[in-house]
């Protein structure tokens, strides 16, 4: 899955996090599970697209830098 794929998965579900609790602040409590699913999911997708990233960082190419010339 690509990082902007990753991205949006997690977009969707801190949206939906966002409706469930707004209905539980309205008097809902069955929203509360769904809630707490929902960011263990945030919470795994999180983690998968931190590891995503670095492995991304990691395998792009590195610049060399030029020497320094010491001049007096």
């Amino acid at each position: 899955m690509s990082l902007q794929e990753q991205f949006v998965k997690l977009k969707n579900l801190v949206e939906t996090s966002e409706n469930e609790i707004k209905s539980l602040e309205a008097g809902r409590k069955a929203s509360a599970p769904r809630i707490r699913k929902a960011l263990q999911q945030i919470k795994t997708i999180s983690h998968d697209l931190r590891k995503s990233i670095t492995e991304h960082v990691n395998s792009m190419p590195v610049k060399s830098r030029g020497k320094k010339t010491e001049e007096e």
